[in-house]
């Protein structure tokens, strides 16, 4: 039995590192040439292209992949899962990579544009900087495709996350999901202790505030179509596609939104909640400014969200709050680390000045950093939204979350439900995105 446990877990961590890395390096190409297309100001429709390229990180994984099942497409392919992961995911890659364009110097470029042309700025400059940004979305892609139980399920690959799940929901076995859930985690950890002793020295300069103008790329001359072709291309690919495929099958709306019209009540409440409680945590822990944090980041990432739900229930279990707080943590990463760059950008004195004021903490942590505050509440409750496992597992008892009930649906063939409900998540996931986008716009409108 000894020899058969090893066999089996060995397997299992094979899988689950092809699943994973696949997934980082898929974010890691994907998410860096996306990079490279939004970095010109000058792209026709560069805003737009922004926004679409977004929503593969809004919407659930197992959303886009039950429209890419449609077109009949293997099941136990780990390299599948890995690429599913990956395009999901691969803004997490984009938008710290964007980041460091930005607060990249347009002064640092002067010289680089006389001796050797505007076409070698992104390899002998733009790369390197923005290099180890793009390792830091990649490393967070392999922590989060780690611990995914959603589309390996769906694929029927198995891995560490799938084998935790069934132990603790199927078996009750929590000792033995313990010892299953540890190759992973310490794998993680020790990647992310590495990739930190290497990364947090090249990235903290740049979270520093930085002087002079930002740097304002162009297009070659004639590149202006060529680049808005394929920023079309990629769109239809990544977005368009998939919810066409849906768009096609799905039928029998009404039926859909009477059957899950108190499971979609319950993801709303609850995904609020998980918002706004990890907005105020992450504040909370953000304010130091430490980028050790970003490393206890990395480690909840990792933290398989079977074994947290299964804690949140030992100490609370039956509480109508236990599905938002365990939302919460699971997603206070994210929080974390985007009002910790926030904070580190801001100048000293800049902060010194505003302690002054009437109200200085609110004016500090809130006020000066508003727009974060609306994207880190918008993300969160997107992926909470599709939050699969705590879902399963802490959903308070004759409650469920539209997650739950589409991943339901679909295991008891109901595909024309499964698509119109898959497209009312899509819906309620992106919508509060839109309105947070909408209302930057109108608050920085001239």
């Amino acid at each position: 039995m000894g020899t058969l446990d090893l066999t089996r877990q060995g397997a299992l961590l094979a899988r689950t590192l092809v699943v994973s890395l696949g997934a980082a390096l898929v974010a890691l190409v994907l998410g860096g040439g996306l990079a490279v297309l939004l970095s010109f100001r000058d792209l026709p429709g560069r805003a737009a292209w922004a926004g679409a390229f977004l929503v593969p990180l809004l919407v659930p994984p197992y959303l886009w992949t039950l429209a890419w099942m449609r077109l009949g497409l293997p099941s136990h392919s780990p390299g599948l899962a890995a690429l599913v992961l990956g395009t999901c995911w691969s803004p997490l890659v984009t938008w710290p990579a964007l980041l460091a364009v930005n607060r990249c110097p347009d002064s640092q470029a002067d010289a680089l544009r006389l001796t050797r042309g505007e076409a070698m700025l992104w390899p002998a400059l733009l790369g390197p900087v923005s290099l180890p940004f793009m390792l830091c979305g990649a490393l967070a892609v392999f922590c989060l495709a780690t611990v995914e139980y959603g589309v390996p399920s769906l694929l029927q690959v198995d891995t560490f996350a799938l084998e935790v799940f069934t132990l603790l929901n199927g078996y009750h076995d929590l000792a033995a999901a313990g010892r299953a859930s540890m190759a992973p985690l310490v794998l993680v950890l020790v990647l992310a202790f590495l990739a930190a002793r290497w990364l947090m020295p090249r990235v903290g300069p740049l979270l520093h505030p930085q002087g002079g103008a930002c740097l304002k790329l162009r297009l070659p001359p004639g590149g202006r179509l060529p680049a808005f072709l394929v920023a079309l291309l990629l769109a239809l690919c990544l977005v368009g596609l998939p919810l066409g495929i849906l768009f096609r099958e799905a039928d029998r709306f009404p039926l859909a939104l009477w059957e899950a019209g108190p499971d979609i009540l319950t993801s709303l409440l609850a995904c609020s909640l998980a918002a706004g409680l990890a907005l105020v945590l992450g504040a909370w822990l953000a304010a130091g400014r430490s980028l050790a944090l970003a490393g206890l980041a990395l480690v909840l990432l990792a933290w398989p969200p079977a074994l947290l739900g299964l804690g949140w229930n030992v100490w609370l279990g039956g509480s109508l709050l236990l599905l938002p707080l365990g939302l919460a943590v699971r997603f206070l990463p994210l929080t974390l680390l985007l009002l910790l760059v926030a904070y580190r950008m801001v100048p000293v004195s800049m902060d010194d000045a505003a302690r002054m004021r009437p109200g200085s903490l609110r004016h500090r942590f809130v006020q000066m950093h508003w727009p974060v505050w609306w994207v880190g509440g918008s993300l969160v409750f997107a992926l909470a939204c599709g939050e699969l496992t705590l879902g399963l597992l802490l959903a308070p008892p004759g409650h469920a979350t539209l997650a739950v009930r589409v991943f339901n649906l679909n295991h008891y063939g109901q595909p024309d439900l499964v698509a119109a409900l898959c497209l009312v998540q899509v819906a309620i996931s992106l919508s509060p995105m839109l309105a947070t986008s909408a209302l930057i716009a109108m608050r920085e409108a001239p």
